[in-house]
């Protein structure tokens, strides 16, 4: 019995860290990348750094894939960012929202 008491209370533990562990799909456009002029690194399962020009928390599918960037494609699932990659000629386009 308490054998069944203590798989419960770690498996309850894995699912609880589970939860907190957002987890993001990543794609790639060049066309994006160089429009934006910035783009994003995240890490992969096998420990590579991967460079995305989007990430969202839901995944794309067919259409909805390409429909702003013809050349777009899914890359995975990331959990761990590492860093914004800016062009040197980015300029952050909330700046002008925000001075309003």
């Amino acid at each position: 019995m308490i054998f069944f008491i203590l798989i419960f209370f770690i498996l309850l533990k894995l699912h609880i860290i589970n939860l907190f562990k957002m987890t993001v799909h990543g794609y790639y456009s060049a066309k994006q990348h160089e429009s934006n002029k910035i783009g994003y690194e995240y890490l992969d399962d096998d420990g590579n750094i991967v460079l995305l020009s989007e990430v969202s928390p839901y995944k794309r599918t067919d259409d909805e894939l390409i429909k702003f960037f013809k050349d777009n494609y899914y890359k995975g699932e990331f959990v761990k960012y590492i860093r914004q990659v800016k062009s040197k000629d980015y300029v952050d386009k909330r700046e002008k929202f925000e001075k309003v």
